[in-house]
């Protein structure tokens, strides 16, 4: 498979700006872009222990709770929304990882999902 064919694989499953973020590094490291392709677009997303809208709101609990990671966390909040996610859905989950890693990651989590949501 050509790295347009895993490029658009990763598309399908991450959404367009998920594939923005792999078009952006591809040049500077196209193991990474292999790497999502084979093991996330198409090993793990693949799997249908959990369902989609599952997956994803583990997906943002784990990033909005190592902080810092805004960018993939609005891909996976992207990628949740269009998957089927409600909002209220996306904000439980934030307000869940205020408890377990503190306030300040939940806060910093919620503004990029407002900027999602408003954007």
């Amino acid at each position: 498979m050509g790295v347009k064919e895993k490029l658009d694989r990763c598309e399908e499953v991450f959404g367009e700006m998920g594939r923005n973020v792999l078009d952006s590094i591809i040049e500077l490291s196209p193991r990474t872009v292999n790497h999502v392709h084979d093991y996330f677009a198409n090993d793990l997303y693949a799997d249908q222990t959990l369902s989609s809208k599952t997956r994803e709101l583990c997906v943002i609990s784990i990033i909005a709770a190592q902080g810092g990671l805004d960018k993939p966390l609005e891909v996976h909040i992207r990628t949740a929304l269009n998957q089927g996610v409600t909002k209220e859905e996306i904000i439980a989950v934030l307000e869940t990882v205020g408890s377990y890693a503190g306030m300040p990651k939940s806060i910093s989590a919620m503004m990029v999902a407002k900027n999602v949501f408003e954007g």
